[in-house]
């Protein structure tokens, strides 16, 4: 499913204004992108942690502590202006040589409450790019290809290296139970390590390992991790049905309980 944008204004430094047109998603912008729950952001500092790490990499001579107050300020302008809970993201770019950012809001479309995946038609290779950074050169490619598999009727689409093992989805990281085992994907440089990806497996023992096609076919449980999303059960894949997540659900509402801000 995807998130229609919603006509708001947008709080950029110290007033309300669209962001300049000639920026795109498609370019090596650092961007992070949440929900908030009853107007508060789960993980809050691990998402302003991945902007100043993407800023140290791509922008090494700007100064992400000087624009951080100000996106904090300007974050919660923008929350306390809306009754109802929204998607965010906040994109970084120099313009005249100077480090700026701005917050898009989206209305948050009907959850994905479930569903099935569809093996993508490439693999990924890896990148030089450090594991936990979102830009947009990133994800070209993977919406070409999550179109393609919602034009073939599946919701999500799987991505693999050239070795054969499974790395992440559109835009979420993956988890199987097998054996009563909780397994994901070991980092190998061809994927986007999320930060629910990166908190669950501080509640729960999880296993970071090589993960092949055989291994999502095998296991009894299947689901997704996403910043906006939550947790998204898979229920099928390639002919192979699972069971429904239900302990790690109960965890993962534990999670925001205790992380939101």
């Amino acid at each position: 499913m995807s998130l229609e944008k919603q006509e708001l204004p947008i709080f950029h430094k110290k007033r309300i204004r669209i962001p300049p047109k000639k920026l795109t998603l498609f370019k090596d912008r650092i961007f992070t992108t949440f929900r908030t729950y009853n107007g508060r952001v789960p993980f809050l500092k691990d998402h302003l942690d991945r902007l100043e790490q993407g800023c140290s990499y791509f922008y090494p001579s700007e100064d992400f502590n000087a624009l951080k107050s100000k996106i904090l300020t300007g974050l919660k302008q923008l929350i306390s202006m809306h009754h109802s809970d929204l998607r965010y993201r906040i994109t970084l770019y120099v313009e005249a040589e100077e480090l700026d950012f701005f917050v898009s809001t989206y209305h948050l479309s009907p959850a994905l409450f479930e569903c099935d995946l569809i093996r993508g038609r490439m693999p990924r290779y890896p990148s030089s790019v450090p594991g936990n950074i979102k830009w947009g050169n990133n994800y070209r490619e993977i919406f070409y290809e999550l179109k393609w598999a919602q034009k073939q009727g599946h919701q999500e689409v799987l991505f693999f290296t050239k070795e054969g093992f499974i790395t992440e989805c559109s835009t979420s990281n993956i988890f199987l139970i097998k054996k009563d085992k909780v397994l994901t994907p070991r980092f190998n440089k061809a994927f986007v390590t999320g930060v629910i990806r990166n908190n669950l497996i501080k509640y729960i023992d999880v296993d970071e390992i090589d993960l092949t096609f055989n291994d999502l076919k095998e296991s009894d449980v299947v689901f997704l991790t996403n910043s906006v999303r939550g947790i998204v059960p898979v229920t099928s894949f390639e002919g192979k049905s699972y069971e429904k997540p239900s302990k790690i659900l109960n965890i993962y509402q534990k999670m925001i309980e205790e992380n939101c801000e």
